[in-house]
């Protein structure tokens, strides 16, 4: 059983543009209210209460999940000031910048019987639902191989600098991180990577490698060129294509019987699919997530955060 949901939106609303239009598709979803601590982000562009402090916002009885989008800086302030007034909350990607952060809201979370989930959705398109079910069914037979390729292409400035939360691995890293072990029900581990960066500036393309049991997984993000946008499952008996992975319109399926084709029928949009997740867990009482669980989000912020102290010393503290 769904609940309707009234949310608050914890910072520019310029930054919450998929929100916005999954909150218009969603029936049981109705954005009240908005929190901009800055003049320049006050202009009013969907017709809701304005508050000037993100206190204000969180203390609102009219509010049941506040939304904190990016930029990156202030996900763990802004997320542990709406646990603490006792409201769900939902994360843009990426979670938060360190490890011992994102547990500590997850206990937060727990502690106020409040849901807490990182707004990644990739993992909630039926596309990758149907793939992990052939995964499941050994389809294309063991899986021994994933590839993806990713451009990001972002330029607001705030997404050259580590410290407010850029960076391509920042930005992009969330993404295979938490598909992958969500198709293969395994942790990622072992993990490496390299980033190319301007002296001052975060990373703008970036390669991570990791495991996933036995099979190898090998990701290039990049935010300043592009690239041809694709995720490869590599089987022993045949792989799966899905061009344009982060927003897949069809899935190429290829083994020794030949080359089929999977489209999408009526595909809700991904942030519609997250909104009713979001009303589904709160309905049930869930502090966090059964899809996108607390596990693999803390994971997905180790690996990123131990991959920059290793490039960069230690630049997120």
């Amino acid at each position: 059983m769904t609940v309707s949901i009234r949310y608050g939106i914890l910072g520019p609303i310029e930054s919450s543009s998929w929100f916005v239009k999954a909150v218009a598709s969603s029936p049981n979803s109705e954005i009240v209210a908005l929190a901009c601590e800055k003049t320049k982000e006050k202009q009013n562009l969907i017709n809701v209460p304005v508050f000037e402090s993100y206190s204000e916002l969180c203390q609102s009885p009219d509010v049941d999940v506040i939304f904190v989008p990016t930029s990156n800086t202030n996900h763990y302030e802004g997320a542990k000031l709406a646990l603490e007034n006792k409201k769900h909350v939902l994360i843009d990607s990426p979670f938060t910048k360190h490890k011992v952060g994102a547990n500590e809201l997850f206990l937060l979370a727990e502690r106020q019987s409040c849901f807490l989930m990182e707004a990644q959705q990739t993992v909630f398109l039926s596309a990758y639902a149907r793939i992990k079910e052939m995964i499941a069914n050994e389809e294309i037979g063991t899986i021994c191989y994933v590839e993806s390729r990713t451009h990001l292409p972002y330029d607001a400035a705030w997404t050259r600098s580590l410290e407010r939360g850029g960076g391509a691995l920042n930005l992009g890293g969330a993404y295979p991180l938490t598909l992958i072990p969500f198709l293969l029900e395994t942790e990622p581990t072992d993990w490496s990577g390299l980033g190319v960066n301007k002296v001052g500036e975060a990373d703008t393309r970036c390669t991570l490698n990791f495991r996933c049991g036995n099979v190898l997984v090998n990701n290039v993000i990049s935010l300043d060129f592009d690239l041809d946008d694709k995720l490869t499952i590599v089987g022993t008996n045949g792989k799966i294509v899905i061009q344009n992975y982060l927003d897949p319109d069809a899935v190429i399926v290829m083994t020794p019987n030949g080359t089929k084709r999977l489209t999408n029928q009526n595909e809700l949009d991904a942030g519609t699919n997250v909104l009713n997740h979001v009303s589904d867990c709160i309905s049930s009482q869930k502090t966090s997530s059964p899809v996108l669980t607390k596990k693999i989000t803390v994971k997905t912020v180790e690996i990123i955060s131990n991959l920059y102290s290793q490039w960069y010393g230690d630049p997120l503290n």
